[in-house]
């Protein structure tokens, strides 16, 4: 299903501008066509994976952490609290009582307006060497994952996603 989303995808580009559709903001980035390709290739190779579950707890604390993100205006993964320290996101869970088990990894996305696109834009993982969102999404040890979309103060939304292999209250 992705692989046919990336191919449309990529039939938008214009050298290094990704048109995203009417009353949707372009999109300069960083590699264009390549990276595209490049998450095709990849999700030609991926081996099926098994279902994410949602948990209320880690979600609730997503939420409020990615709301904070979006307030503040955040690009990263960390809010900044009144003592001017930088909390990430499992940092800030912990805090409130929930543990995270082995596995973990966070995501955020600035673009993106349905989740196929954001889905579509973590999978391509433009200008991230590390392929960080794409790496993510295809970790087979996660179980677990906790999606969040809020207005972001500078952009459109913000989309934080914890991923995990287990968690308790």
């Amino acid at each position: 299903m992705y692989v046919d989303k990336l191919k449309e995808m990529k039939e938008r580009y214009e050298g290094m501008y990704l048109k995203r559709g009417e009353g949707k903001d372009t999109l300069k980035t960083n590699e264009g066509v390549k990276a595209v390709d490049e998450a095709i290739n990849e999700l030609y190779k991926q081996t099926h994976l098994h279902e994410l579950k949602e948990h209320d707890h880690l979600t609730e604390l997503t939420n409020t952490f990615v709301k904070q993100l979006g307030a503040k205006g955040s690009t990263d993964p960390f809010i900044e609290e009144q003592n001017g320290s930088q909390t990430h996101h499992k940092d800030f869970v912990k805090s409130k009582g929930g543990n995270i088990l082995e596995h973990y990894g966070f995501s955020v996305q600035l673009h993106g307006e349905s989740a196929e696109e954001i889905v579509c834009m973590m999978l391509v993982d433009d200008g991230l060497t590390m392929r960080s969102r794409r790496k993510n999404i295809f970790k087979k040890e996660f179980n677990l994952a906790a999606v969040s979309v809020h207005k972001h103060r500078d952009l459109k939304q913000i989309c934080g996603i914890a991923f995990c292999q287990g968690y308790f209250k």
